[in-house]
């Protein structure tokens, strides 16, 4: 579930390109930060879970919901 261009592609298909943009610099931040902090990446796994998956979340909670978590985890 690591964030990835093929996943991204497909959790962005619903989205407006603003909120593309944002998504895409969120995944950057994320990037920046999994590789540091395993808890980060397991933290995310669960929002990937219910878009991917479980298909239940949109794609706009999804990126909502990732961009919430990394800003928690960089301002802990």
């Amino acid at each position: 579930f690591s964030p990835n261009k093929g996943k991204m592609e497909k959790v962005s298909e619903e989205l407006t390109p603003e909120n593309r943009e944002k998504l895409f610099r969120d995944i950057e931040a994320i990037n920046t930060f999994k590789y540091a902090d395993s808890n980060l990446y397991y933290n995310l796994e669960s929002v990937y879970e219910d878009y991917l998956v479980n298909d239940s979340i949109t794609s706009e909670e999804c990126r909502k919901e990732l961009a919430s978590r990394v800003y928690l985890y960089m301002n802990e």
